[in-house]
């Protein structure tokens, strides 16, 4: 039953796997390679409890020939399912693409509810820009707080005439600011 894979015959064996193997690989995809590899594995481990169970092997020797006969099976296997495989998929893909997908029912729309309506919001008058001289003013007004929160901290003299220094730059900034 299992003598298809025999050493006597090792070199038609090898051309044979290697021919199919080649053939299969140029329509060969992933998928379908992955599935090739699956597929040899199998036959090697079939293979090799078939042949254990046939020729119940007893020495080291025969251990070596079971093995090598299982790998041959099994790169057969693997190559010819190289060149199924692809067939298999395709004509699987063309009677799928037959038949046209399912388009499910669209649900019945209900009628939509009537929302309250709500009143436009009125809004608020917007403030008229403030003139140069109003903005001076501020200006100097925030100075002036700034200068008398300083002198409330209880800075000591540098810090504070560093820290005076500072909101009369920004005096001036805003200031100028103002004037534009």
């Amino acid at each position: 039953m299992l003598d298809f894979v025999s050493l006597d015959e090792v070199v038609p064996l090898v051309l044979l796997i290697a021919l199919l193997g080649f053939v299969g690989s140029q329509g060969c995809g992933k998928l379908e390679t992955q599935w090739a590899g699956r597929i040899g594995f199998l036959a090697f481990v079939a293979f090799g409890i078939a042949g254990w169970a046939e020729w119940t092997p007893d020495g080291p020797s025969e251990f070596v020939t079971l093995a090598l006969r299982s790998l041959l099976a099994a790169a057969l296997a693997a190559a010819a399912t190289t060149v199924v495989l692809p067939v298999v998929t395709f004509a699987w893909r063309s009677v799928v693409a037959l038949f046209p997908k399912r388009v499910p029912k669209p649900e019945p729309v209900a009628e939509p509810k009537k929302e309250p309506q709500v009143e436009p919001v009125v809004a608020a008058p917007v403030p008229t820009p403030l003139t140069g001289e109003e903005k001076a003013a501020a200006a100097k007004q925030k100075y002036e707080a700034k200068l008398a929160m300083l002198d409330a901290a209880g800075l000591d003299p540098t810090e504070r005439y560093s820290a005076g220094e500072k909101a009369k730059q920004d005096y001036l900034r805003e200031l100028n600011e103002a004037m534009k």
